[in-house]
């Protein structure tokens, strides 16, 4: 007993020592704020700009334009981990539809944590659809990460190694996916990433087609980095260090782990000043990896449950913002919004990172068979927000 208890005060002497070494050294950016300042200006999210400085206003007209005299077609992809099932079985739905009135080449795509794995096959289109549901079809924890030796923990930047999960994008999305994301990038149509930079506690947004423009393999290693950034749950998967060049010309390194910590889907930081850019008719679509409100369940007064279930509503809550905001936004742009969520009926954790492949199949066929359905259940406007709606329909009158 005396042995078991002196080992653990070592393992805790050692964590608080050497727990906070992880040997890296930050350069911040010579426009970094002072203490007690925000990153992010609210008055001027209208000049927010990608990774590499170009005005994200100025970059949605060039896609929304190509988009004519087509009616501009927007799809948002949600987090959601392993529930990314439910939204690629939907896509394919939606492309198996006989005379479907959607061609699924969306002028614009954004992904967030599961969203940006899905969002590279999305922006491709149909054709891409089954490849995307086999991909989850298929997906095991094995796949993800492998764990790592018990007292590494003291030094590591997470608790597992994400190597599986680097070779399996490696060897899904390759050069000659990123050569056609190019081509489309070239054709006015656009691709964004978000991840969380960690040491400016700000979302990034990541311009991806501008990216893979460079078609080599170093734009395809940097296409990777990007996706195993914007999929690292922070704590559980090891952070990605990402080194580019801010508007103002200098180099920056900055540490990125997955957006959905901020916002579990993205519109707003670069949609909220279209104006006359976008027509009456455009649609936007929203896809949510997961369900919208938590539901009962009766939670056992132990740590776990107890931080699984709070971490579970916090994420809640940032997806409900994230739908609110979007709906908020497209309404007052005269945009059609269209929904599509997890049925509360479906029996299942809200959020969750077991990668059951029972659990994973079920969610496939249910976003199919909504998929297919006629006509698509889409819901045109948020639930649990009816005061909203009726802000929404004064601003149209």
């Amino acid at each position: 007993m005396r042995k078991r208890f002196a080992f653990f005060m070592i393992a805790v002497i050692a964590l608080a020592v050497f727990g906070g070494c992880g040997g890296r050294t930050c350069v911040p950016p010579t426009a970094a704020p002072a203490i007690g300042q925000k990153w992010l200006d609210p008055s001027k999210i209208k000049e927010m700009k990608t990774h590499s400085g170009k005005s994200l206003r100025e970059v949605i007209k060039v896609a929304v334009s190509a988009a004519q005299p087509d009616l501009p077609e927007i799809l948002i992809l949600s987090g959601g981990g392993q529930n990314g099932a439910f939204g690629a079985g939907f896509l394919n739905g939606l492309a198996q539809r006989t005379g479907s009135q959607y061609d699924l080449n969306f002028d614009i795509v954004t992904g967030i944590s599961t969203g940006a794995l899905q969002a590279t096959f999305a922006f491709l289109g149909p054709d891409y659809y089954a490849m995307l549901e086999a991909f989850y079809l298929n997906l095991s924890l094995g796949d993800i990460f492998v764990p790592r030796f018990f007292l590494s923990l003291l030094w590591s930047d997470s608790i597992v190694d994400s190597a599986p999960l680097r070779a399996l994008l490696e060897n899904t999305i390759t050069l000659d996916m990123i050569e056609e994301v190019a081509q489309a990038h070239e054709d006015g149509r656009r691709l964004f990433i978000g991840t969380l930079d960690l040491d400016q506690g700000g979302l990034v947004v990541w311009d991806m087609g501008e990216i893979a423009q460079g078609r080599n393999q170093q734009a395809l290693e940097k296409y990777h980095e990007i996706l195993m950034a914007a999929t690292a749950v922070p704590v559980l998967l090891p952070p990605v260090e990402i080194d580019y060049t801010l508007s103002s010309g200098e180099l920056y390194k900055g540490l990125h782990v997955d957006g959905g910590l901020r916002e579990n889907l993205f519109f707003r930081h670069f949609m909220l000043d279209l104006g006359e850019s976008v027509s009456a008719n455009a649609r936007l679509f929203v896809i949510v990896n997961g369900k919208i409100g938590l539901g009962y369940s009766c939670i056992d007064a132990h740590w776990v449950p107890i931080a699984e279930r709070t971490i579970n509503a916090s994420l809640d809550e940032t997806t409900f913002n994230g739908v609110l905001r979007t709906y908020l936004i497209a309404c007052s742009n005269n945009m059609e919004f269209k929904l599509m969520r997890i049925p509360d009926d479906v029996e299942m954790e809200v959020y969750g990172y077991t990668f059951d492949s029972a659990l994973m199949q079920m969610l496939i066929e249910k976003g199919k068979e909504l998929g297919l359905l006629e006509p698509v259940p889409w819901e045109e406007n948020p639930p649990f927000a009816d005061d909203f709606v009726d802000i929404c329909t004064k601003l149209q009158n």
